[in-house]
């Protein structure tokens, strides 16, 4: 919220989701745009912000890949949050996304990137591994979710795998 008020109300979020960070920018002025390749994800964010009332204009969603689909801009604020940017899972790739952001980019524009903390990568198991990641209630239908992944740490690579993820309710 703090970022949208002082870089601009328009913001481009990569990987928006359910939109958990896109309705917090909502509520606090902004007008985002979003972009995510699951139009499941997409569903589930529009019936937020239609539960959410006036705010349903202050966002717009897009659904493919970040690098192909077209968006209004110039943007003064590109936020890419939840590890997003590890799904660029190449280093050409990554540098594609970047140079694609930076076109998206106005001239005094802000990028935030969250990454991984590298001492929790580090002590991931070289063989593949199960771990819970999170439980919680759903809101919308009061289910219990279990969010669960199996990684794999290529350490040469400097690559970390998320094999599968599993909702389990």
């Amino acid at each position: 919220g703090e970022l949208a008020q002082e870089y601009g109300d328009l913001v481009l979020e990569i990987g928006t989701g359910t939109g958990r960070v896109l309705l917090h920018l909502v509520r606090a002025g902004a007008h985002v745009v979003g972009v995510d390749h699951s139009a499941a994800m997409l569903a589930r964010a529009r019936r937020k912000l239609d539960l959410a009332g006036d705010l349903a204009g202050q966002a717009e969603l897009f659904q493919g890949d970040a690098l192909e689909v077209a968006v209004p801009g110039p943007f003064k604020l590109i936020l890419v949050p939840y590890n997003t940017f590890a799904h660029f899972g190449t280093q050409a790739a990554q540098i594609a996304a970047l140079r694609h952001f930076r076109r998206q980019a106005a001239d005094d524009a802000l990028l935030v990137l969250d990454l991984p903390h590298a001492g929790e990568l580090f002590a991931t198991p070289d063989e593949p591994s199960l771990a819970m990641d999170r439980m919680f209630t759903e809101p919308e239908s009061g289910h219990l979710v279990m969010q669960q992944s199996l990684s794999t740490l290529a350490r040469a690579e400097q690559n970390l795998a998320d094999l599968e993820e599993r909702w389990l309710e």
